[in-house]
């Protein structure tokens, strides 16, 4: 549907999923860093490690795969402002807030 943001190793989307009728993030490893095994399981780790949290406040992944040698990871995806931009716009936040 929409680019949502970059970082150093990737790219994350929102999707459409539509046989759930949902929206979902995508988060898809640079395909300048693909080529590297030892990036890919970096990546990877990292979905399985988010995997293994269970917690109402922890992002759910649904779905960890490569596509043409390409890996990514399939999330839940949360509406609203980033926490950086949430930063840029409050300053400090308040614990209660944070």
């Amino acid at each position: 549907v929409a680019e949502l943001g970059r970082g150093g190793m990737g790219v994350v989307y929102k999707g459409f999923e539509p046989a759930l009728n949902r929206f979902v993030a995508i988060k898809e490893l640079s395909p300048s860093l693909a080529h590297d095994p030892q990036l890919v399981e970096r990546f990877l780790r990292e979905a399985r490690s988010m995997a293994a949290l269970n917690d109402p406040h922890i992002i759910q992944i649904y779905f960890i795969g490569q596509e043409n040698g390409q890996p990514f990871f399939v999330m839940e995806f949360v509406e609203g402002d980033s926490l950086s931009g949430l930063l840029k716009r409050e300053g400090r936040l308040q614990p209660e807030v944070a």
